[in-house]
């Protein structure tokens, strides 16, 4: 949700964030892997992720079985998952993308692929009442640190290429949210409060955007 008149706004910070991470796993050389699994794949950082790395390595999607038809709507993976199917997912090198940190979906991804989990990257903690620290197999959660990567392109490429990079690649996939996510705007403070509200306990449908106006 955002207060601001401007519905653009309303993804793009999250289409940044899923550039970043997809720039940061090419840098990495996937680390190996052939795969990589995205959790909380309905938050639109799982879309930019999932359009910025087509072609280049398998993706998988994870959702609440609710979100799934939003989560294909956009076509940014190549397999759409419900969160307890982890051993539907193929047994192949792995980078996991967690957006979620929820224990159970992430010990039975982490016990399913076993050795295979080549690198844990902790994203955002959209499953915030269900998060607990790693168990003790398999690497250790890296948290994705933004800033650095930044830092890090600039140095390579010259300050500011990376972000005129992530504005266009955002500002091109917007088109294809605007064709999935439905603006509701309200007007003043207590639609902002009713809606955060709303958001905490899981009542707006996943291809609803709020705005709150002043």
């Amino acid at each position: 949700m955002k207060a601001a008149g401007d519905a653009r706004s309303l993804v793009f910070p999250l289409l940044m964030t899923g550039f970043l991470l997809a720039d940061w796993l090419v840098d990495q050389g996937f680390r190996g892997a052939a795969q990589v699994i995205a959790t909380s794949a309905s938050w639109r950082t799982g879309d930019a992720l999932g359009v910025h790395l087509e072609g280049r390595v398998h993706r998988v999607g994870l959702a609440a079985k609710r979100n799934l038809d939003f989560v294909r709507a956009p076509g940014a993976f190549d397999e759409v998952r419900a969160d307890p199917e982890a051993d539907a997912v193929a047994q192949r090198p792995s980078v996991l993308v967690d957006m979620a940190r929820a224990a159970p979906v992430m010990g039975a991804l982490r016990r399913w692929l076993g050795p295979l989990l080549v690198a844990h990257l902790a994203v955002g903690i959209t499953h915030w009442q269900d998060r607990t620290g790693p168990d003790a197999t398999g690497p250790a959660p890296e948290w994705f640190f933004a800033p650095a990567h930044v830092a890090k392109r600039d140095a390579e490429w010259g300050r500011g290429e990376l972000r005129r990079r992530a504005d266009a690649a955002s500002l091109a996939l917007l088109p294809r949210i605007r064709r999935v996510v439905a603006i509701e705007e309200r007007h003043g403070a207590a639609a902002l409060r009713d809606g955060g509200v709303r958001l905490v306990r899981g009542e707006v449908p996943p291809f609803t955007g709020l705005v709150a106006a002043f």
